[in-house]
């Protein structure tokens, strides 16, 4: 469940950041739409690779002890809480980039 929060949300975090930086370069209302066509790639392709990590992060440690394997799970889920905040500079510089090229 906590997993499943953390992707979603920063999959969310892709597209609201896509939105926040096409209202900060004024873009048009076709810039807008780049801004959400760029967001729901970036948190599509996240979603999918978080899930594929999740599924190795678990698969992987399973001959180990169990105190190891909390570790690693508390490890990822950290790290995927981090990403949130990578996601949103991501976002940010990725449509700053592509919007630029049409303005």
């Amino acid at each position: 469940m906590l997993w499943t929060l953390l992707t979603c949300m920063s999959s969310v975090t892709f597209v609201a950041m896509a939105l926040v930086t096409a209202r900060e370069v004024r873009a048009g209302i076709g810039g807008f739409l780049i801004a959400i066509l760029i967001g729901v790639a970036l948190a599509i392709g996240n979603f999918f690779w978080l899930a594929k990590f999740a599924n190795a992060a678990e698969q992987r440690p399973r001959s180990y002890a169990e105190a190891f394997r909390e570790r690693v799970l508390r490890v990822v889920y950290l790290g995927a809480g981090m990403w949130i905040f990578g996601a949103a500079f991501l976002s940010h510089w990725i449509t700053t980039r592509i919007l630029s090229l049409f303005a």
